[in-house]
């Protein structure tokens, strides 16, 4: 027997092992592992980003609040509804955004100045 010969032997029989540990590998068995997870009190969700644009008449901001919802739940997010939503800057001035649509609150205009923060309502309704 030549060496080419005995070597392509070797290397087709290595090749063959190494199929068959990646064909056992794959096929592993699959455990599923059942995992509780309690669900934690509803919390207000906060979604937004307030950003000034220079040169824009229009200043279109919005706010989406929605209340958290069960890990594993395959539903969206209920909206909070009803909020009373208001942004206020470092010179205390108070701009109240609308809702618009379900937890959605928005505004067109908002002229504050330096740094700004939301206040989040004191209570909800839905």
């Amino acid at each position: 027997m030549s060496f080419a010969s005995e070597r392509s032997m070797r290397l087709a029989r290595y090749a063959r092992y190494v199929s068959l540990l990646a064909l056992a590998v794959l096929a592993s068995c699959e455990r599923v592992v059942g995992i509780d997870v309690a669900e934690g009190p509803e919390r207000l969700v906060v979604e937004a980003r307030l950003e000034a644009v220079r040169g824009l008449t229009v200043n279109r901001q919005e706010i989406r609040l929605s209340t958290s919802a069960p890990y594993f739940s395959n539903t969206t997010t209920p909206p909070a509804r009803d909020a009373v939503v208001d942004v206020v800057d470092d010179q205390n001035t108070r701009v109240r955004l609308a809702e618009t649509s379900p937890g959605v609150y928005r505004t067109d205009s908002l002229p504050l100045t330096g740094r700004a923060q939301l206040h989040p309502p004191d209570s909800m309704e839905g």
